[in-house]
């Protein structure tokens, strides 16, 4: 799943938040959550960047989804990142990436802790596009380039 470079990132971003890093179950987590704020949100704000964690967070709670974040993330056609055919590792070899790739296990791990910004949200995409489950669905929030929303 992880490469060592992208799992010692996030070891040592959970280290540096006084997090322990003997559970495998729990890097697991942080970097399928971390890994889906790289591909979905890593050139967003970091109010996006939450918000996208934010859903996947919703989902693991909510009945009708998977119950861990890994499950989440990789659940079919649901992430587009997951299916279009190129690598999901995060591409680490500059500063730029790894730097993004640091930030979103940070923003995965502090989502939890903060107010649901997305206030409730189980889905949301692009502006550039617009899926034809949305139509059925409330916004509940839009943050620069994406619109989330609630079927609740």
């Amino acid at each position: 799943m992880a490469t060592d470079l992208a799992m010692s990132i996030v070891i040592a971003t959970m280290t540096v938040m006084g997090l322990p890093t003997d559970d495998r179950n729990s890097l697991a987590e942080i970097y399928c959550g971390a890994e889906n704020i790289y591909h979905e949100s890593r050139g967003q704000p970091d109010l996006g960047m939450i918000a996208v964690a934010q859903v996947v967070r919703n989902r693991v709670k909510d009945s009708r989804f998977p119950n861990t974040v890994c499950e989440v993330v990789y659940q079919d056609n649901q992430f587009s990142w997951v299916n279009d055919g190129i690598s999901n590792y995060p591409k680490l070899n500059n500063t730029i990436d790894r730097e993004s790739f640091i930030k979103s296990a940070w923003v995965h791990i502090i989502a939890s802790d903060h107010e649901d910004i997305t206030n409730g949200a189980t889905h949301y995409h692009n502006t550039n596009i617009t899926p034809s489950w949305s139509w059925a669905m409330t916004v509940t929030a839009i943050i620069k380039d994406h619109i989330f929303y609630s079927d609740k």
